[in-house]
Parts: structure tokens; C-alpha cells; sequence
């Protein structure tokens, strides 16, 4: 549990993040205690390193969006290289049939 100290008084928390000028804390993903409009952050003290926030919404969409095209891209490389393959594989066959019926 991370402890912020700020007049005197330890605040506890999983999670404490800062803002761009608020103090977040939070416990199993409930907001424990907060400050806002903090203009000077001098005054508080963290046991540890502050925290991310999460990311939004949109933002989480935004980049399932982009690792789901990712992937689609390297599936159709991995078929393109895959019919090459076969094909390269029914001609070696072919040779070897004809080697084979030579023979």
C-alpha cells in the first residue's frame, strides 16, 4: 500500500496518481481520496512513484483499433508466405514426379 503524506496526515492507497493539478488515490479501483486544483505539489510526499492513469475509454478502443489492424496486416503476410510455400512445394513435387517417371 503506497502512503501520500501531505499536512501531517498519511493518506493510504493501492494506487495514487497525479494529475496535472490533482492527487487521485484509489483502493480495489475506488477513488479513496483526492485533491484538486493543486497548483504546487511541493507539499506532498509519495512513499514510491506515482502512479499512471488510466487510460480512457476512447483511448483504450483506439488502440485495441490499432493492434486488431496489426494483426490482420501480419495474418495476410503470414497467408501470402504460406500460398508461396505451396507452391513452391507443388513444383518440387512436380520435378520429382517427373524424375521419378524418367527413372
Amino acid at each position: 500500500m503506497k502512503q501520500l503524506i501531505f499536512a501531517g496526515i498519511t493518506y493510504e492507497a493501492d494506487r495514487i496518481v497525479k494529475g496535472v493539478d490533482c492527487i487521485s488515490g484509489y483502493v480495489d479501483g475506488v477513488e479513496v481520496f483526492a485533491f484538486r486544483g493543486v497548483s504546487d505539489f511541493s507539499n506532498f510526499q509519495i512513499n514510491g512513484e506515482w502512479d499512471k492513469p488510466e487510460s480512457s475509454q476512447e483511448e483504450v478502443i483506439a488502440s485495441l483499433q490499432s493492434e486488431n489492424t496489426e494483426l490482420k496486416l501480419a495474418i495476410a503476410d503470414l497467408a501470402e508466405a504460406n500460398e508461396a510455400d505451396k507452391i513452391l512445394m507443388q513444383l518440387a513435387l512436380a520435378e520429382l514426379a517427373e524424375i521419378i517417371a524418367e527413372g
